[in-house]
């Protein structure tokens, strides 16, 4: 009998934890970031994927510790190049000045009649030589005193905007510590990454002269003219591109951010439009096929699609307008995988 309850316990036992192992497990769905294949240009351009950096920035702060007396900016305000943005109490800085000039107007008087008496011989040349290096103390102690009275007043070094406020009005602060940070607001920096062969192909003299554009996927429907600005000096190991900047005007009534994405176009007269895809889009087979994952909107998962690529990494075939193409995220995903679309930036 008791046997049998032993053996009926443990059967329980048992089934009781294939059940709990049999339960379904909640499906992991993972996040990636898309893009969408722009429709194809008549006018023939490379389309590279970008994103709007903040262009001029700057860090302030005050040379020399004190008191804030007064912060004249809030955040988000505009201010022109020279602007007092705030001041320290000034007052000890003041009184050092005065001492300091009472100080170097004695050492003149000092150096130049000693000057004269060793001319005439009638001092000796080390008590010159005393008298001399006295004074040019004092005038490079005037000078800084001079200078640190300066680097009470904190000014706009450019026209921007006040981007973040590190302090506050009557705060003890550090001599370099930070203070303001303040943006430019008419111009733009748009980063994006090309292709080593690509630059081999057209090289970086000519390259500097194509005529450039920028679409955001925020304003799909305006074509932003852009200006080169620069190119790393060497491509980026990791992504076997070189880092570049085109500079855009801030147009009126247009709410351009840091960190919106979108492309870099560079134009090719009577040539087809050519598409290159980040390296972290793509994905090779043992046998040298390569692949980016495509998503279904409709079941929402990944479909691994292969592509050609030309000598200077553009798409050839495989992917076509509206297709949505994984360019971030795309690690470790399988065939048929459920996804969920990054949400598109806003910058900040």
């Amino acid at each position: 009998m008791f046997r049998t309850l032993l053996l009926g316990g443990i059967v329980s036992f048992l089934s009781g934890c294939y059940q709990a192992n049999s339960e379904p497990q909640l499906e992991i769905i993972k996040p990636v970031k898309l893009y969408e294949v722009p429709a194809n240009h008549p006018d023939g351009y490379d389309a590279f994927l970008a994103k709007v950096d903040a262009g001029t920035r700057s860090q302030l702060s005050f040379q020399v510790s004190g008191v804030i007396e007064t912060l004249l900016v809030k955040e988000g305000q505009k201010v022109r190049k020279n602007d007092v943005l705030a001041t320290l109490d000034a007052t000890d800085f003041q009184l050092a000045l005065e001492a300091n000039q009472a100080q170097y107007d004695l050492a003149k008087i000092n150096y130049e009649r000693d000057r004269k008496l060793v001319e005439k011989q009638l001092i000796s040349t080390d008590s010159f030589d005393k008298s001399e290096t006295t004074y040019k103390a004092a005038r490079a102690a005037l000078e800084q005193a001079k200078t640190d009275l300066g680097y009470t007043t904190l000014k706009a070094p450019f026209d921007g905007v006040v981007s973040l406020s590190f302090a506050k009005q009557d705060q003890f602060i550090q001599g370099g510590a930070a203070v303001l940070n303040i943006l430019t607001i008419d111009k733009l920096d748009v980063d994006f990454s090309l292709p080593v062969n690509y630059v081999k192909e057209i090289g970086v003299e000519k390259l500097k002269q194509r005529s450039f554009s920028v679409v955001l996927d925020h304003y799909a429907d305006k074509v932003f003219p852009a200006h080169f600005k620069e190119i790393s000096t060497s491509p980026d190991i990791d992504t076997n591109s070189y880092n570049a900047t085109v500079s855009i005007i801030r147009p009126q009534n247009t709410n351009i951010l840091a960190g919106m994405t979108g492309q870099v176009r560079l134009l090719n007269k009577g040539i087809s439009s050519s598409l290159f895809l980040p390296e972290d889009a793509l994905f090779y087979q043992i046998n040298g096929q390569v692949l980016v994952w495509r998503y279904i909107p409709e079941q929402q998962v990944v479909q691994s699609t292969e592509i050609e690529l030309s000598p200077s990494g553009a798409v050839i075939r495989g992917i076509e307008e509206g297709d949505l193409i994984v360019i971030a995220g795309a690690d470790n995903l399988i065939e048929g995988q459920k996804v969920k679309a990054w949400k598109k930036e806003g910058g900040i």
